[in-house]
């Protein structure tokens, strides 16, 4: 259950970060680290995906085999039809495996009309398999593998379904890996998708002091909660005017002297 709870987790995360690098790419779509960062993205969540379904299907197998058991195909009655006549869900058959062409006892979970493929559902391994309704014979006819045979396939299947889940682990590490490795690609990008543009701060000269004693538009040179311009008293520049200085010969004489 936590495996499943983590896969649905990632996927989730996936899902996001690729919305976010499609909003980015559709305003610069010639980014490499951009289309590079969504190809991985769409590998991942395609391989969790996989992963996911893998595990849901497994569950679903061993309900559907419980409700099998108890239903009515219980009692064990080959289905009427023949393998010229048209199947019906819930027959119980021999259906063809694709690995080593031999049939294998199955139970119709499918039909689809249009084409005539069968989805059926191999009892004794956790495996479906689609094929022609063509294909499909009545239980205990020729064609049946042999006890031995079947214990064979099934150590195959399952060695064959634990290696193919094992590729797609280490694809999804290696994946991971490589994104960890362009983690600052992803780090810069994020920080210019949440940057905003930062202008000059301008201060009025009616904004509110944060001092209580501050005036407000008086005096603050264009800052509020400075204190007033002093004024100074300007004082009158007094000039002193020169006299010409004579010689003492060329002053006039006292009266009557000249």
């Amino acid at each position: 259950m936590a495996d499943k709870e983590d896969l649905q987790t990632q996927l989730e995360t996936y899902h996001v970060q690729l919305q976010q690098v499609e909003a980015a790419l559709a305003s610069n779509p010639d980014d490499p680290d951009l289309r590079k960062l969504r190809e991985d993205l769409c590998e991942v969540i395609s391989l969790t995906k996989s992963l996911s379904a893998s595990s849901r299907n497994s569950d679903l197998r061993s309900v559907t085999h419980a409700e099998d058991s108890g239903g009515v195909c219980g009692s064990g009655i080959v289905g009427s039809a023949g393998s010229t006549g048209r199947w019906q869900v819930g027959d119980r058959v021999s259906a063809p495996w694709a690995e080593d062409g031999n049939y294998y006892d199955a139970t119709v979970v499918a039909i689809s009309s249009s084409d005539g493929l069968v989805t059926v559902d191999f009892e004794e391994y956790p495996n479906n398999e689609t094929v022609h309704m063509s294909e499909l014979k009545p239980r205990n006819s020729g064609g049946h593998a042999t006890k031995g045979g079947k214990k064979a396939h099934v150590a195959a299947q399952k060695e064959y379904k634990k290696q193919k889940a094992m590729k797609k682990k280490e694809r999804l590490k290696e994946i991971e890996q490589q994104r960890e490795a362009d983690k600052k690609i992803w780090q810069n990008f994020s920080a210019k998708a949440q940057h905003k543009k930062k202008g000059v701060t301008k201060k009025s000269i009616f904004a509110t002091p944060e001092s209580v004693a501050g005036r407000v538009g008086i005096g603050t040179c264009g800052v509020a909660d400075r204190p007033m311009t002093e004024y100074h008293q300007i004082e009158k520049h007094q000039v002193v005017k020169k006299t010409s200085l004579q010689h003492p010969c060329n002053l006039p004489g006292p009266a009557g002297l000249n």
